[in-house]
């Protein structure tokens, strides 16, 4: 046999058995438990096989029995702890881990003295306790078993109750060189676990915030289509003109809501450096800003409190900037204002030119912010609310992100009669003949479009049915991508526009839209993602998306998208 065919043997035999020791015990387990065996099984074997290696070397450097014997029979209990976790005595072998280790340090902290650096291995105590142990009960025991290690050890030191050997200076070299790399490591491995257990619970968290805000995305969808479905019933029935106050007020409820989910997610794409890049929209500003304001006065009233938009002269009818992140800015702005203002009071909004930019400055009377919170108020989880004031922190930081994509600036200041929040961004006219559709003064029509979509979530499934049917469409809905496909190739006549959400069991919106895009009867279909994800829109788009629409959406978003895409239909409006 080869020399390297025999050395490669050599190391999987190796490697199997060592994989072998580390993983005894712990099948059947569940997951936390069978980490926490494989934790104190890696422990026990790199500590036996110190052991063993270090006092040998040691002994033969000094013929000291007095070494080697104890490191022999410390190795032989760390080997005798990974059998009891073979035979699933798991409580005992995660105590016997902590004893053998604090006993082992008494006694060798004992016989060498200031050779022992035994602040290194406290530090490895401590944090093993931590790892190892996940009740309360056991942590104290072992806290306590580790304090008493350090206390008697410290006692030792000043009151000489065990005199430590006498070492000649080379070997105390020998020793130091030794010992300290394997202290280092022990130190270095309960590092370790803490990283990689704090990077699971981070990604458990995020997870969860994940799967929260989809569902909370599904919930505001259904609830703006609801509203819309209201609007156009009450405006169709004069009966129902009467609820309209419980309409506005559950659309500023909706739009809350959505402001929360929005700055959660904000957060994460900005800590993430997955901020948006920005999208020039041509769009008229006054009644853009009319429309936030207009948003923002039904809570104001509930308070007693008054918003005046004052906009200049001099801003131009159209501009062109990203509608999105600006509706994100004033929305923050002025629900930061309302929130905090004084009852019975007022809130001005005023939008200024200032050469190359223009200026939005949001003021509102409130108890004065002192100097020593302004410079703190972008800051993510500062908020300068009292008690009785709720408020997570994001807003302004979020706005200020957003501004500084925008290459613009921001500010505050306070004194005792108001307190004003004002950003600058860089200003660009627009030209009409750039501006999409309006549709704020018609009614939503497109005759005879048929439009197949697949939404998993059954409100959201019949809400959405309900509005396209709204617009006069000819509407098939499907619970998932593959019976989309199945309605797809039973269709006599080819779809106008398909709709899809992402996040779908079985079949996927992702996976649904590579098949459509794949066969030659069905790829120049417009697809258009309905989704309550953010983070994959590239993705989406990059498999042959049309347009991605993220949720909750309103009727004029929808109807837009739609009717730009459509193949063979006109979107007429009356």
């Amino acid at each position: 046999m080869e020399p390297l065919q025999f050395f490669k043997r050599w190391f999987a035999t190796v490697s199997q058995a060592g994989r072998s020791v580390v993983h005894a015990g712990a099948s059947g387990l569940e997951e936390d438990a069978r980490k926490k065996v494989l934790l104190v099984n890696t422990l026990c074997c790199i500590t036996a096989i110190l052991a063993f290696a270090v006092g040998y070397v040691f002994y033969r450097a000094t013929g000291l029995p007095r070494i080697y014997i104890p490191a022999a029979i410390e190795g032989a209990l760390f080997t005798f702890i990974i059998a009891l976790n073979g035979l699933r005595r798991y409580g005992a072998a995660s105590v016997g881990l902590l004893l053998v280790h604090c006993a082992g340090a008494l006694y060798f902290s004992m016989l060498l003295g200031q050779l022992m650096n035994f602040s290194l291995i406290v530090v490895f105590l401590f944090g093993l306790c931590f790892l190892v142990y996940s009740q309360k009960r056991q942590r104290i025991l072992g806290l306590a078993a580790t304090a008493f290690t350090l206390v008697f050890l410290e006692l030792n030191f000043y009151f000489h109750f065990f005199s430590p050997i006498e070492i000649s200076l080379r070997n105390q070299f020998l020793f130091r060189w030794i010992a300290m790399p394997s202290f280092l490591l022990f130190d270095a491995l309960v590092l370790y676990y803490y990283i990689r257990e704090n990077k699971r619970l981070f990604q458990q968290v995020k997870m969860v915030v994940f799967k929260t805000t989809h569902e909370l995305r599904n919930h505001l969808t259904s609830n703006s289509i609801l509203l819309e479905l209201l609007k156009n019933d009450a405006k169709e029935n004069p009966d129902l003109e009467r609820i309209r106050p419980y309409i506005d007020q559950l659309s500023v409820i909706n739009a809350g809501m959505s402001n929360v989910v929005s700055n959660v997610l904000s957060m994460g794409e900005i800590e993430g450096g997955k901020m948006d890049e920005l999208e020039n929209h041509t769009f008229h500003i006054r009644p853009f800003l009319n429309n936030i304001a207009g948003i923002h006065r039904i809570k104001a009233r509930l308070k007693g409190v008054v918003i005046k938009l004052h906009i200049d002269k001099g801003i131009p009818p159209i501009i062109v900037s990203d509608s999105h992140q600006l509706n994100i800015v004033i929305t923050n702005l002025l629900s930061n204002a309302v929130k905090y203002a004084d009852e019975n009071s007022e809130i001005t909004m005023k939008v200024l030119t200032a050469d190359a930019f223009f200026r939005i400055s949001v003021s509102n009377q409130c108890p004065e912010i002192p100097g020593d919170k302004l410079k703190y108020l972008f800051e993510k989880f500062f908020t300068a609310k009292t008690d009785h004031q709720e408020g997570s922190g994001l807003g302004l930081y979020i706005v200020k992100n957003i501004v500084d994509n925008f290459g613009g600036a921001c500010g505050v200041k306070s004194n005792a009669r108001e307190t004003t929040f004002t950003v600058k961004l860089p200003l660009k006219t627009g030209h009409p003949c750039n501006l999409p559709e309006e549709h704020d003064n018609y009614i939503y029509r497109m005759e005879n479009a048929l439009v197949l979509f697949a939404e998993d979530d059954l409100m959201n499934h019949r809400l959405l049915f309900n509005l396209l049917q709204s617009f006069g469409c000819t509407v098939s809905g499907s619970i998932n991508g593959g019976q989309l496909i199945e309605t797809l190739g039973q269709c006599n006549i080819l779809p106008d526009c398909i709709l899809l959400d992402a996040q779908m069991p079985e079949m996927g919106g992702l996976q649904t839209l590579r098949y459509i895009r794949s066969h030659p009867v069905f790829q120049d279909i417009p697809v258009i993602f309905i989704t309550a994800r953010t983070d994959n829109k590239d993705e989406l788009l990059e498999a042959g998306a049309s347009a991605v629409v993220p949720k909750p959406f309103d009727k004029k978003t929808l109807f837009s998208v739609i009717s730009r895409h459509l193949q063979s239909v006109n979107a007429d409006h009356y």
